[in-house]
Parts: C-alpha cells; structure tokens; sequence
C-alpha cells in the first residue's frame, strides 16, 4: 500500500508529464523528504525525484 506521502511523487509525476516542471519541482522535493524508502513503491518514486529536479 502506497502512503499519504506518496501522493507528492504521483503529484509530480502528473505534473510532469503534463508540461509543468516548474510546479512540480516542490512535490519531487516533499516526495524525498517524506517518502518511506522502506516501501518498495515509494523508493521507486524516490529514486526518480532526483531526475526530475535536474
């Protein structure tokens, strides 16, 4: 099961790929921050924050 916290990293995904980097750049920021890198799902996001923050 994905967190609450995930929502940030699905936040910023959708924002990305519809075109708004510059508003997603503070959900990728929340989404490492708050991201469980326990939970396998979530340390998927995470590991793509840091791509997208480029």
């Amino acid at each position: 099961m994905i967190s609450k916290d995930a929502a940030f990293c699905l936040k910023a995904q959708v924002l990305q790929r519809q075109g708004n980097q510059q508003a997603s750049v503070s959900d990728w920021k929340n989404c490492m921050k708050y991201g469980d890198p326990q939970n396998p799902d979530e340390r998927v996001f995470i590991s793509l924050a840091p791509l997208n923050l480029k």
